[in-house]
């Protein structure tokens, strides 16, 4: 049985080709929309809870970053490839609010990633290239959100 769409075989895919009575022979394209005035919902400023407030060196940048969605409330968990992750919340699109910070003090995080309310951060040693040192490995933690917020170390 052919496929009901084009294959590479058949060449490239034509404007209405597959599309029934909708097409016409015209391509699908969504409905216009009006763009906001205003495109930005909201705005936090984590410069408060930097470790060095100097920009570009705060590591709060949101460079790397996971979402959660836990208790009818959205977090982000974020880094700036520094030593800390910032968590905060989206409850209030129009105002988040920082809730934690984690310190991994003799590490800066290469990675987040997000599953369910379990969160993975990848930490690698702060002098991993330093030929005369032995370092530590890299470690990967692992941290739980609970509803109310509160981030917990499960595995390191």
């Amino acid at each position: 049985m052919a496929a009901p769409f084009p294959s590479p075989s058949q060449g490239p895919l034509k404007p209405g080709r597959g599309n029934g009575s909708a097409g016409k022979g015209k391509p699908i394209a969504p409905p216009p929309q009006n763009a906001p005035a205003d495109p930005f919902i909201g705005r936090i400023d984590l410069t408060p809870y930097a470790i060095d407030a100097t920009p570009g060196e705060d590591g709060l940048v949101a460079e790397i970053s996971a979402s959660l969605y836990i208790g009818n409330k959205l977090y982000t968990i974020s880094s700036g490839g520094s030593n800390l992750v910032t968590l905060t919340t989206w409850k209030d699109p129009s105002n988040p609010q920082f809730v934690q910070q984690l310190d991994l003090s003799g590490f800066f995080t290469t990675s987040v990633a997000s599953f369910g309310n379990l969160i993975a951060i990848a930490a690698t040693p702060e002098n991993y290239e330093d030929p005369d040192i032995d370092t530590p490995e890299s470690q990967i933690r692992f941290y739980k959100l609970n509803p109310s917020g509160k981030l917990s170390e499960v595995a390191w």
